[in-house]
């Protein structure tokens, strides 16, 4: 009898904290494969980092000054793995950070029209259109001067066509108004 297959680990899903763990983890173990680091490496993962070429200069120097120049490879690696595995941890948060501020992608293409009616009121039009618009984005204006019949409709494409549709027809169907179809023009 086949057992279950488990859910594949690329689709769960891992809270923040748990993220910037696993990262953190998968730099260390990278680093410590490789065998070593390049001064030149180290000082763009350091400028990546936030850290200033003076202070980066600076730290280079004690560290030869307090070993001798021939020091041993592995020293050097243990400076490469804990300047590359911070470079890495920083970059990540502040991949984080920027991925919780920036905008949704993707907005809607909005357009904005004014329609001018044949027989309904402007507040009664935009009451009647109102349920159609169902994006943060819409606005919705309906003239204030007693008996205007200007609405002005900020919808997507498709949302504008329903809207433009569904007045057609309200006004169609009072009878004592034209037959000619809502003037429309962009705004």
């Amino acid at each position: 009898m086949d057992n279950p297959r488990p859910p594949r680990p690329d689709s769960e899903v891992l809270p923040d904290a748990v993220a910037d763990r696993l990262l953190a983890r998968a730099s260390e173990l990278d680093a410590a494969r490789r065998s070593g680091a390049a001064l030149s490496q180290l000082r763009a993962a350091a400028t990546e980092a936030g850290i200033s070429a003076g202070a980066f200069d600076a730290a280079v120097e004690e560290m030869r000054g307090a070993a001798p120049v021939a020091a041993p490879v592995r020293r050097q690696r243990h400076l490469g793995l804990g300047l590359t595995t911070v470079a890495f941890i920083l970059v990540v948060a502040g991949w984080f950070m920027v991925r919780q501020v920036a905008p949704s992608p993707a907005a809607p293409a909005m357009m904005e029209q004014a329609v001018v009616l044949r027989c309904l009121p402007a507040a009664d039009a935009a009451e009647l259109v109102r349920p159609l618009l169902t994006l943060p984005e819409n606005t919705l204006q309906a003239s204030t001067r007693a008996g205007s019949r200007v609405l002005t409709v900020r919808a997507t494409p498709g949302q504008w066509q329903r809207v433009r549709a569904l007045l057609d027809r309200t006004e169609r169907a009072m009878g004592s108004c034209p037959t000619a179809p809502a003037q429309t023009g962009p705004r």
